[in-house]
């Protein structure tokens, strides 16, 4: 018989055909990772580095431009009001821009938040209700939240062709703003003739980060950015600001410089503007860098998704053949399983080879045959038969298991369900002969409140006046009445065939009346009266239904009757 590549097992043909392909996929893979992260990264930083580091520098400009001129207004140098309103509202301009959803800043980053306060300071700075010092230190407070948003920024993964831009930039924006703090301090030393010793110690700390942070600049700045700022650092204004401080470095106070504010104001804006300048050339070669590492990763995805093409088109081929020799035995288990899945369980796959398709199609048959007997069992069990063995074919039976317990669970609800049904009968039957005394009950409390009440109307009838009372206080007159004519009737005429009862209602002050009610009864014992005999339930009702229309009862019996005295109040 001659070898044929189809009479392999599954495994071996699968593993020699797609071995090489899946190698070659592997490391398709990595490189696709490599170039995914190496784009990551650089959209990443681009989007959301260069931007946000931009818009933030952009912003700390325009805030130390706006604490230079406000100190100079307040110190009355060349700035009026109008200058300042134009610079609040630049100001205001680039915190705006930080508000683009596109920006995503981090939740650490406070961006605009950091001018908190920003409105009330240029309110007072307006109406010069600020000194110098405390306006400066405001603004100041305000550009150190900004500049530590940058250096949040700038601790994100940056990929090692941009870190070192990225530090010498922040470093560049760290001397900005010392020369900006250095500039506001000796402008406000110029303007008023001295700076208080605290001042001065914090503006030679101002001095020593200025140089420091330049001198980090220099070292770490890439060629062409470095190129840029000497050619444009340099000149009349920034002589003279490097000249005034160094003599205050080197001198330690202000005493015989002789420098006007206003020309100090001058030169050192012209200087912090070409700082800026150098600031924008930074940023703008930031971006071209990770431009041109986008435009890298791109070529390399380009290169392997043509790689990935090949590669997959092998596989199909491939794939092709091996699948026109297991086609049949992989549609006759598929048809067997649509039936299955219909409820067919009759069907059977026929088992046409002895290899690997071959032992998966007697496993089916076998599995639809276990799924046969406990079909056979579940209707058995469905038509109240609990008596039918459920076959469980070992502990990882799912199936079997879950069978039998639900035949235990039937049995177990059909007893429970039988006991319930028994004590709900006896419960209906013990309702049943409650609601029948309750009935009775109703009649009979029916007809007595019906019966005194008739009473009731009748002695009214007999001797009525016009007096009217509110709800509150006809109910527990009403039912105070009842209850007394009631103690009379059961109590007082016992052995009797008749007796008298008066009533008497009647006014005694504004907002007060009395009721009078007597009957010539046999009377009630005194020891009942003011003994623990009173503490009847006739008694306390009596007293609890005067107290709730804001009277007091009062008793006097004897053996000519017994006297009521009842003094309510009503509106």
């Amino acid at each position: 018989m001659a070898w044929r590549f189809a009479d392999l097992p599954v495994r071996t043909k699968f593993l020699v055909t797609l071995g090489i392909p899946v190698l070659g996929l592997v490391l398709l893979i990595g490189k696709q990772v490599d170039g995914s992260l190496k784009r990551r990264d650089v959209l990443r930083y681009i989007n959301i580095q260069a931007r946000n580091i931009d818009r933030l520098a952009g912003l700390l400009h325009e805030l130390q431009e706006e604490n230079a001129q406000s100190i100079a207004y307040l110190g009355g140098v060349q700035v009026n009001q109008p200058r300042l309103e134009l610079q609040y509202s630049r100001t205001d301009a680039a915190a705006e821009r930080l508000n683009d959803p596109e920006l995503a800043l981090n939740q650490e980053v406070q961006g605009a938040n950091a001018l908190t306060g920003i409105s009330l300071l240029r309110q007072r700075v307006s109406e010069q209700r600020i000194t110098l010092g405390d306006a400066d230190q405001s603004y100041r407070q305000m550009r150190t939240a900004v500049l530590e948003d940058l250096s949040r920024v700038a601790k994100l993964a940056l990929d090692p062709e941009t870190k070192d831009r990225l530090y010498s930039h922040l470093s560049l924006l760290n001397s900005t703003d010392a020369l900006a703090n250095v500039r506001t301090s000796l402008g406000r030393g110029f303007t008023n003739g001295w700076l208080p010793a605290g001042d001065l110690g914090w503006l030679y700390d101002q001095l020593a980060r200025y140089s420091t942070s330049l001198f980090l600049f220099e070292r770490d700045a890439p060629a062409e950015v470095l190129a840029a700022f000497r050619e444009n650092y340099q000149g009349p204004d920034v002589n003279f600001v490097r000249t005034v401080i160094g003599t205050v470095q080197e001198k330690r106070s202000l005493t015989g410089l002789n420098v006007e504010a206003e020309a100090w104001k001058q030169h050192s804006d012209q200087a912090m503007a070409k700082l800026d300048d150098v600031e924008a050339i930074s940023i703008a070669r930031i971006v071209e860098a990770t431009d041109a590492n986008r435009r890298d990763a791109e070529s390399r995805l380009f290169i392997v998704l043509i790689a990935l093409f090949g590669v997959v088109s092998a596989v199909a081929i491939m794939a092709f053949v091996i699948m026109r020799g297991i086609r049949r035995t992989v549609s006759e288990i598929t048809e067997a399983a649509g039936a299955l899945a219909e409820g067919d369980i009759r069907v059977a796959v026929p088992v046409t080879s002895d290899d690997e398709f071959g032992t998966m199609a007697r496993s089916f048959n076998r599995m639809i045959e276990n799924v046969r007997s406990l079909s056979d069992s579940a209707e058995a069990i469905g038509k109240g038969n609990y008596d039918t063995p459920v076959p469980v074919r070992g502990p990882d039976d799912v199936l079997g298991v879950a069978l039998s317990r639900m035949k235990e669970n039937l049995r177990a609800a059909r007893t429970m369900d039988a006991e319930q049904k028994k004590a709900l009968r006896q419960e209906k039957e013990k309702l049943e002969q409650a609601n029948v005394r309750i009935n009775v009950l109703i009649k009979e409390i029916h007809h007595r409140v019906k019966n005194n009440l008739q009473v009731v109307a009748s002695l009214l009838r007999l001797q009525r006046a016009t007096m009217i009372f509110d709800l509150t206080t006809m109910v527990p007159l009403g039912l105070v009445l009842n209850e007394l004519i009631t103690n009379s009737f059961k109590h007082a005429f016992k052995g009797r065939d008749g007796g008298a009862i008066s009533l008497t209602v009647q006014r005694a002050a504004e907002g007060a009346f009395d009721l009078l009610y007597a009957d010539d009864g046999v009377g009630i014992p005194q020891e009942k009266i003011s003994g623990e005999g009173s503490n009847t339930l006739g008694v306390s009702l009596i007293e609890s239904l005067v107290e709730q229309m804001n009277g007091r009862l009062s008793v006097d019996s004897g053996p000519q009757g017994t006297k009521y005295h009842i003094r309510f109040r009503a509106e």
